[in-house]
């Protein structure tokens, strides 16, 4: 089992420029577990996450971050995003977090 923090849980980004989130990993288990990390939705065009990979140890925390950027090109949505991210154990792809 694991949980996952998102930071900040809200933020505003202009076209253009580009703002972070961190993702924060916890291993609640009692096996080593990697995680794959995607964005989903209408924000897998706008988000690159590093690493998308994460390796954490039982009881630890791991860190990703998660760069949001609009284009100023129009392809980019107006107004509210929501931004949706799941996170998968490795060893099992069919649950996630």
């Amino acid at each position: 089992m694991a949980t996952v923090d998102i930071e900040p849980a809200s933020l505003a980004v202009t076209p253009g420029e580009s703002e972070v989130l961190t993702l924060t990993v916890r291993n609640d288990g009692d096996v080593v577990e990697a995680y794959h990390v995607t964005a989903v939705d209408d924000a897998v065009a706008h988000v690159v996450i590093t690493p998308d990979t994460l390796l954490v140890q039982p009881g630890e925390t791991v860190t990703a971050e998660a760069t949001l950027t609009l284009e100023r090109t129009g392809r980019s949505p107006l107004g509210v995003l929501i931004v949706r991210f799941q996170v998968v154990p490795a060893g099992r792809p069919d649950e996630f977090l």
